[in-house]
């Protein structure tokens, strides 16, 4: 039997394969990482990234290379001066929020609940799946407004090597 690689994708709700798609291991850890040092940070702050990227090179240290944590901090720094994503933050924060919805669990980057309404952020690394990525966010759209019987906006923040893209979804 011939081994096949396969990419199922991360939360994909169908898991199904992607054709033809050579898996980029090294793209994906540095996704990983990225999340991770986002989720470690204790604010969107930038005397809070130092922290949180060292945290992150205690974790994938032995599969990143330093160039790729300076990457990181650039892109969080960047992201924490954009003022509309600084605008949405305003509420309270849930990082790696888990919800259970239509017999699935997945996993929200970050909610922010306002005083009537929530706000989605789901964090990418590079806009390879956007499609997926629009799907992704929209289950969670749905999840949260059918959970909460509240206002929803949602976003994805692709935080690129020299850019920050905040797409609505």
């Amino acid at each position: 039997m011939e081994f096949q690689e396969r990419y199922y994708g991360s939360q994909d709700d169908l898991l199904s394969v992607v054709e033809n798609e050579d898996l980029d291991y090294k793209a994906i850890e540095f996704g990983l990482a990225l999340h991770y040092t986002l989720e470690m940070m204790e604010t969107f702050e930038e005397e809070k990234i130092e922290l949180a990227v060292s945290s992150t090179q205690n974790r994938y240290g032995a599969v990143l290379e330093e160039r790729e944590f300076t990457d990181i901090k650039n892109r969080i720094a960047r992201l924490i001066q954009n003022t509309p994503f600084q605008e949405l933050c305003l509420g309270k924060i849930y990082k790696e929020k888990a919800i259970s919805f239509e017999q699935k669990l997945r996993y929200i980057d970050l909610l922010i609940e306002k005083e009537d309404s929530w706000i989605i952020i789901d964090y990418k690394s590079a806009m390879r799946h956007t499609s997926s990525h629009l799907k992704q966010v929209d289950f969670y759209k749905k999840a949260i407004s059918k959970i909460t019987g509240q206002k929803v906006s949602a976003y994805i923040a692709y935080l690129l090597e020299d850019d920050i893209k905040l797409i609505e979804v």
